[in-house]
């Protein structure tokens, strides 16, 4: 970061940004570095800069959908709560991504439909499984996907929730059909904490299958990160603290620090 600064420090001199990048220069020359101020005078460039591209009649070729960021973790660890507060405060245009089975995130009414579907006949219910996670649920949230692509262009997207299920079982084709599908994320974050705190939250879950669903999850961030993924304990972070170490995150992904240096702002 010292280096772009120094870089472009002669063509940033006249710009309106010129006071926030030389706050950061100074600031990084520090030890210990304060990171509340580092994110503020950062936000500001930054804030700027993505308003001013989504203007641009040119759009740079390196960005666009495909900075996105998914949030995991058992029910009760606070994953909608943390989206929802970030599409506030990140300071960035976002975009939701809900991949969930809610009643209300449904496109295609009659796949809900076929997601509520029971029946007494165990031969239909596994008749049921097969057609829904095969077909219906991957044409549904390809659908999802699609819109928040079209929709969420110059914008980071805030994926809450994902299936699991076609990543962690032993069937090739599901793998493969729920791959091409669903977007690849830049960042994972996985929520996790106290089992017994996060049960008392949900009371259709019980401790031991709140361990057994933060283990899934786990294995599941690890999978789709090659264990790169973040970790936030919810039931001992504040929400303050959580948003702080996302936006952390986010704001050291290579792609924003490449537009930085490439958008001319006169």
């Amino acid at each position: 970061m010292i280096s772009l600064i120094e870089e472009n420090y002669k063509k940033i001199e006249n710009n309106e940004n010129y006071i926030e990048f030389l706050r950061i220069y100074e600031l990084l020359k520090k030890t210990p570095i304060d990171l509340f101020l580092l994110e503020s005078y950062v936000n500001k460039i930054l804030s700027k800069h993505f308003i001013l591209i989504g203007k641009l009649k040119k759009k740079p070729k390196n960005f666009g959908f495909g900075m996105s960021v998914l949030f995991l973790g058992t029910d009760g660890t606070g994953k909608t709560t943390l989206v929802r507060a970030l599409d506030e405060k990140l300071n960035l245009k976002t975009k939701q991504l809900y991949l969930g089975t809610a009643n209300e995130y449904w496109i295609l009414n009659f796949i809900k439909k076929l997601n509520n579907f029971q029946s007494k006949n165990i031969f239909l219910n596994k008749l049921h499984y097969i057609f829904f996670t095969g077909i219906c649920f991957p044409i549904e949230l390809g659908i999802r996907t699609f819109l928040a692509n079209i929709n969420g262009k110059f914008k980071v997207i805030l994926i809450d929730r994902f299936p699991g299920y076609p990543f962690l079982n032993s069937n090739l084709l599901i793998n493969k059909i729920y791959s091409f599908i669903l977007p690849k994320p830049d960042l994972i974050v996985f929520l996790k904490g106290d089992a017994l705190e996060i049960s008392r939250r949900k009371v259709e879950l019980n401790k031991e299958k709140t361990i057994q669903n933060m283990i899934k999850f786990e294995k599941l961030a690890k999978f789709l990160s090659n264990d790169k993924y973040i970790s936030i304990d919810t039931t001992k972070k504040s929400i303050e603290e959580s948003i702080f170490i996302v936006k952390t995150k986010i704001f050291s992904i290579k792609k924003i620090y490449n537009i930085l240096g490439k958008i001319d702002i006169e």
